[in-house]
């Protein structure tokens, strides 16, 4: 959708491009029932949601979307999202947010779980899509890449603490929904490949990169790098929820231990250089950096169990 905008001081119009996408849904005759007094001609509704385009080229930095009211009908107040959010909902005459513990909006929001799939599979299409429709949309006549989309797609996806409390539910079984269908890109001997987020490891530090291969990753856990641009560029806690995987300790170790095996077969172990010993410590070093940085940490607490992301 373009929609123009001027000013009244300008003559100047700005145009603005958005991605729509809707479903209809029925009424369960049992919610028809229930709600017969305020519901009852009522056998289906709408619900959609609503991308901005027009910050996609700008998605290297994080902050690209202000947030963006929740509309039903007409805008509400903010909720948090960077995209919006329509549907039928049942408001109070102030319209300034939606009805809790109301048995019609409880209804709207799991239903509406399904519109990030549905967006996601749009934004694989949306480079196409754009060429097909002649909008003035690319910057500097440089089509959109496959990973610039998705990187703007997930940077789009809200923590639980940008959002207000009553779509956490919204969100969380969202994720779930996408986990089963998102596909991350990869580069496997040099072509750009795209996997199960399950089969991707999120690490920043190029020096753990070079020193476990990709190949080495791949023969022992049948995982792959992630891209360094998503990697670099959209929030860990998302990568992390759709079923990401960090390089955790004893994944290190495994890792450690196999390359020494290697050496030792190769060589006499006393040939083991101080500087693959240095690097060895080093990327130790930096998975314990990690684990640090997990939420509930606690330096001095050890059960003496192994735990183990990675299989």
């Amino acid at each position: 959708i373009e929609l123009q905008e001027r000013t009244t001081n300008s003559e100047k119009i700005i145009k603005n491009f958005w991605l729509v996408v809707k479903k209809v849904i029925q009424v369960p005759a049992d919610l028809k029932m229930k709600l017969s007094d305020v519901k009852c001609d009522v056998e289906s509704t709408t619900i959609a949601i609503a991308y901005p385009l027009n910050a996609i080229y700008e998605s290297s930095s994080y902050q690209i979307s202000s947030t963006q009211p929740l509309f039903a009908y007409l805008p509400l107040r903010s909720y948090g999202f960077r995209f919006i959010l329509q549907a039928d909902f049942e408001i109070p005459a102030t319209r300034q947010e939606v009805l809790r513990d109301n048995m019609w909006n409880e209804w709207l929001k799991i239903e509406m779980i399904q519109l990030l799939p549905l967006a996601y599979e749009q934004f694989q299409h949306l480079p196409d899509l754009l060429i097909s429709c002649s909008l003035d949309l690319q910057q500097n006549n440089q089509l959109l890449t496959s990973i610039q989309t998705l990187k703007y797609f997930l940077k789009l996806i809200p923590t639980r603490n940008e959002i207000d409390p009553y779509f956490n539910t919204f969100i969380d079984k969202s994720i779930q929904l996408l986990m089963g269908i998102i596909q991350l890109p990869i580069l496997h001997n040099e072509i750009l490949e795209w996997v199960s987020p399950t089969r991707c490891v999120v690490v920043r530090d190029a020096f753990i990169r070079e020193i476990f291969s990709q190949d080495l990753l791949l023969s022992h856990f049948n995982s792959y790098y992630l891209d360094e641009q998503i990697v670099t560029e959209c929030d860990e806690a998302i990568l992390m929820r759709l079923g990401c995987q960090r390089l955790d300790f004893s994944s290190i170790l495994r890792l450690i231990r196999t390359l020494y095996t290697q050496n030792e077969q190769e060589h006499s172990t006393k040939t083991t250089s101080i500087e693959q010993i240095a690097q060895w410590l080093l990327c130790i070093d930096y998975s314990l950096q990690q684990e640090r940085e997990k939420p509930g940490f606690n330096f001095d607490h050890d059960d003496g169990s192994e735990v183990t992301t990675m299989e």
